[in-house]
């Protein structure tokens, strides 16, 4: 099998649980020679507890699988001459702004490119490199805070709640993936490399698009909701006998459905019950029925009654559970590697699967140090750059010239070409006649159609076609022979039982990208199970992590795992294209969501391989540092989140109360834990007494993590939001609407916006005469005979 990235190299500047980390581990499965300079120290991720049997931390071998190490002393000139002939060499950096500045390793992009016109840096930090925030200091905590995560997530009248997986890092580890992996199809066409920009924050304030309709319409604030969906009923967690479900119904017939499985026929024709509307005025009533009849029955019953029905359904799992799940070893999201110290080790799997470039993860973590001798020694054999750069006349946006066919509805196959589309990909949108995408018809409305609608469907072409006739197959067919990549998320088989599926499109274009984006995968027990993103959520432990521990398991109010699979099959399509380019090779890729969500939990993993129990959900404490949770100002909600020693001594400082600096009840991060009520006593006193801004103002002031508990109301109109276009207003006919922009800054091959959701059909003329050549008058007959 071939490697999409095999060469590539990456310099990697970054250190722990981070999204550049996390970036670069991508990208090394995908085959780049990833590069992790270290401090003589090393990574602080080596020394965290639970530690293995050989000595070194679990989680380093999670997070530096397939890497190489090289040592790296900032004070030693020698040292800094080796790191600059390396970016001479190197093709793509991956810097943690934070970690580069505390280390003396920022790398100036001007200066490096001056011996390197191929070189791709890539600077992930809290809040971007421009914009009024960019110097705020920022974690996981903050960043939930201040995009809306916190403030969407939970139940009413409890506090906003965190995540309890450590999201924002991986979403930008996955969105930096996709910016790296365009800017290198834009340069292997003959383009420089460039600077790309990548703000944590923003990357978290993508997953608002839920939210946004009812909020820009009504200008309320979404309430938090719990395991509710604010316009479907039954929607919800319920408890078993021996734990939890999560019962999901799309639409009216799914209501009948479950009403037969539960043995109730009656209420399947109940005139109270049988409409959606009629539904939602009444879900007090329908969950205490479905509570009554799962009360009586275990998970494994409700599951499997409900699956046969053909509902979305699962349990809520813990993480223990996720990890011996049958489906997680059938998808091998779980790989054993030999440790050059002797032993096995335990790693994250390949979460790219991909019929020509599969992800491999063929080597544990490095030792300290382990390569830095060998990459010396080879150093001046390196190439120089992979192409010559600047040969050829390029475009402005990374993917011209890249057409896209998408088949699918509501929100991960659309928003996943939606990316691409912003990187200047062509997306035709194939959709069915009269109905066109649900979505188009799916909750608060802007111009007629639902505004989410145009959230996920922006920059795109729309073309009507019915395939369930022969024409319209015909039609399809002669669609794909012209196009690059096909894009789906439909129940794995779907396209196959059409008659569309890969193996016949692969005859008719054999370099076609088939990229299939799914609830469970291709293969396993549960590969061709219907899936939402509640259930998804559940099965991975997400649930399990989030809300408190008195309280019922807690989902993310965002549509956290559709996003999350749409930006991951994104950089899959992404990986397939750059390799095509290589050797005209197309590929089938499977995206599942739920790997993508099993693969996020992974920081939790290493209580599980040490045989200790995984911590449980705390609400928006963590069960590693204090202080880390929300506080009350006079005028509002806080975060404050202190996970540095030297962190929580400038915070003293900043409460006036430096004398305890010396006190061993509060001296590490151990000792903090032991004393959590006492310390956060200490900061909510101080924090009563001030207003917010004053608060966060004085912490961020002294480099101490915090930040403000931000409504949506609060993000659309901040200046830094608007400063990094995050929140941008497009044209609609003649109104205006607001829309979610990019995360991904790119500086030579900039994303944007070019042109709003198309009605439905809109692009019929174009595509089916100017493209395929058909008449209009041949038009005219398809639409007559309901074809298009």
């Amino acid at each position: 099998m071939s490697k999409a990235l095999h060469n590539i190299r990456v310099l990697e500047l970054a250190e722990g649980w981070s999204a550049a980390a996390l970036c670069g581990r991508l990208l090394a499965e995908l085959g780049a020679e990833v590069i992790k300079i270290e401090p003589p120290a090393g990574d602080f991720l080596r020394r965290r507890k639970p530690l293995a049997p050989y000595g070194e931390s679990y989680d380093f071998q999670l997070i530096a699988a397939n890497k190489k190490s090289v040592c790296i002393n900032p004070a030693i000139p020698q040292d800094r001459e080796l790191l600059r002939r390396l970016i001479g060499k190197t093709d793509v950096i991956l810097e943690d702004s934070l970690f580069a500045r505390e280390q003396g390793l920022s790398t100036d992009f001007e200066v490096s490119r001056n011996g390197n016109r191929a070189l791709i840096h890539c600077c992930i930090s809290p809040f971007g490199s421009s914009g009024p925030l960019s110097n705020y200091t920022g974690n996981e905590l903050v960043m939930q805070a201040m995009s809306g995560m916190m403030a969407t997530t939970g139940f009413a009248g409890d506090l906003p709640t965190r995540v309890g997986i450590l999201c924002g890092e991986h979403v930008a580890g996955i969105f930096a993936g996709i910016s790296v992996l365009g800017a290198l199809c834009h340069r292997y066409d003959g383009g420089a490399g460039q600077e790309i920009d990548i703000s944590v924050h923003d990357c978290l304030l993508s997953y608002l698009g839920t939210f946004m309709p009812a909020f820009f319409t009504t200008g309320k604030n979404p309430e938090r909701i719990g395991n509710l969906h604010p316009l479907v009923v039954p929607w919800n967690s319920y408890r078993a006998k021996d734990g939890w479900v999560i019962i999901c119904t799309g639409n009216d017939l799914q209501w009948s459905a479950l009403a037969k499985a539960m043995g109730r026929d009656d209420l399947a024709g109940d005139d109270r019950y049988v409409l959606q509307d009629k539904r939602l005025a009444r879900r007090g009533e329908i969950d205490g029925i479905i509570s009554q009849w799962t009360a009586t029955k275990n998970i494994d019953e409700v599951v499997s009654l409900l699956e046969e029905a053909n509902i979305p359904a699962g349990p809520i799992m813990t993480m223990e559970n996720m990890l011996a799940d049958e489906q997680v070893r059938a998808r091998n999201m779980l790989v054993e590697l030999n440790h050059q110290l002797g032993g096995k080790v335990m790693s994250t799997g390949p979460l790219f699967k991909m019929t020509a470039t599969p992800g491999e993860i063929s080597s544990p973590a490095p030792l300290l140090g382990e390569h830095t001798e060998p990459i010396l020694f080879k150093l001046t054999d390196y190439r120089e750059t992979l192409r010559e750069i600047g040969d050829k006349k390029v475009t402005a946006r990374a993917l011209q010239g890249v057409r896209i066919l998408e088949v699918g509805a509501y929100t991960a196959g659309p928003l996943c070409t939606r990316l691409l589309a912003s990187l200047g990909a062509e997306v035709i949108k194939i959709e069915p006649p009269l109905t066109g995408d649900h979505v188009r018809d799916f909750g608060c409305k802007v111009g007629g159609t639902s505004y989410l609608f145009h959230i996920n469907n922006y920059n795109k072409k729309s073309v009507t076609l019915d395939t369930n006739k022969k024409e319209g197959k015909d039609i399809f067919l002669e669609l794909v022979k012209r196009s690059d990549i096909l894009v789906e998320n439909f129940v794995p088989g779907t396209l196959d039982r059409w008659g569309l599926g890969y193996s016949t499109l692969q005859e008719i274009n054999p370099s076609l990208i088939y990229c299939s984006v799914n609830g469970f995968g291709w293969g396993g027990s549960m590969g061709k199970k219907r899936a939402f993103d509640t259930v998804v959520q559940a099965r991975a432990g997400f649930l399990n992590q989030t809300g408190y521990r008195d309280g019922p398991p807690t989902k993310v109010g965002a549509s956290f795992a559709d996003v999350s699979a749409a930006a991951f099959g994104a950089l899959a399509v992404l990986a397939a294209l750059y390799h095509r380019k290589v050797t005209g090779e197309g590929q089938f890729v499977d995206v599942a969501m739920y790997d993508v969500m099993v693969w996020m939990t992974a920081e939790l993993w290493p209580f599980h391989f040490r045989g200790e129990k995984i911590p449980e959900r705390m609400g928006n404490r963590h069960y590693r540092y204090v202080p880390y949770d929300i506080y009350r100002a006079r005028d509002g909600l806080v975060v404050i989140a202190a996970e540095k020693d030297k962190q929580w001594s400038d915070l003293l400082e900043v409460m006036g109360c430096s004398a305890l600096a010396g006190s061993a009840r509060y001296s590490s991060t151990e000792s903090r834990v032991k004393h959590r009520e006492e310390v956060d006593a200490l900061v909510a006193d101080w924090a009563k007494k001030l207003e917010a801004a004053e608060v966060v103002g004085k912490c961020q002031k002294a480099d101490v993590p915090a930040g403000q508990v931000m409504e949506l109301s609060d993000i659309a109109s901040h200046p830094h939001v608007l400063s990094r276009q995050m929140m941008v207003e497009a044209p609609l006919d003649s109104e205006k609407i607001k829309l979610l922009g990019c995360p991904m800054k790119l500086s030579a091959t900039p994303t944007d916006f070019h042109q709003p959701a198309a009605p439905l059909g809109g692009h019929n003329q174009e595509i089916y005469c100017g493209m395929l050549g058909y008449s209009a008058a041949q038009l005219d007959l398809w639409k007559s005979a309901g074809l298009i």
